[in-house]
């Protein structure tokens, strides 16, 4: 007699009380099983009888260790709505500027990620500033965004960003949030700039373990 069941994360973390960003990428769930006989004989990983005993590993029939698995990916086409801001240190003033648009975030190498984001001729720019170059300094041209190895990093739902532009400026997250279809995400940079981004979903939800590393 075979038995099959399913588990999905969000069921058992609700079972023990426990929230999504509590799991961890390199972390499994184990899972014990019962068998209770109609006279009411339990077996489990603790006990069998001789013929169990006689397998090599028999608690494997009553103990599953199951790893996380995040299959979540970033990449998609959504709707931006971008707003900027000045440090204390900055030297430019763009504070209040909005920009708006289609963006484009795709896979570069294995948890990390570009950004694209469509100029007002229509094309699509490598721009890890997701719109604030266009709002603040109202540039146009590839040359002109923060190209370099600069690339969003996602690490089991923990962003940040890894690498620099070609002008070296590193970049930070102070806020990683997810509201439903929106993630807004507050960054800045070692120049001074920061700028908050709403990114809009057209279908379905953001996975809601996204946070800041």
């Amino acid at each position: 007699m075979a038995y099959n069941c399913e588990f999905k994360a969000t069921s058992v973390l609700d079972k023990l009380g426990l929230e999504l960003t509590m799991l961890d990428g390199e972390g499994s769930f184990l899972i014990d099983a019962q068998i209770i006989m109609k006279d009411g004989t339990m077996y489990s990983a603790c006990n069998s009888d001789n013929d169990l005993q006689g397998q090599n590993g028999f608690d494997g029939l009553f103990r599953l260790v199951v790893p996380v698995i995040y299959s979540y990916s970033l990449a998609g086409e959504y709707l931006a709505h971008t707003e900027s801001f000045d440090l204390e240190f900055s030297i430019t003033i763009c504070s209040g500027e909005i920009w708006e648009g289609n963006i484009v975030i795709e896979k570069d190498t294995e948890g990390l990620y570009l950004v694209k984001t469509e100029n007002a001729a229509g094309e699509l720019l490598i721009d890890l500033s997701i719109g604030h170059y266009y709002a603040c300094y109202d540039n146009q041209s590839q040359e002109q965004m923060p190209n370099g190895d600069l690339r969003i990093k996602d690490d089991f739902g923990f962003l940040s960003f890894q690498g620099a532009s070609q002008w070296g400026e590193t970049y930070g997250f102070e806020i990683v949030e997810v509201d439903g279809k929106k993630l807004i995400l507050k960054f800045f940079n070692d120049y001074g700039e920061v700028a908050k981004t709403t990114i809009t979903r057209l279908d379905g939800d953001w996975y809601e373990g996204l946070r800041k590393d």
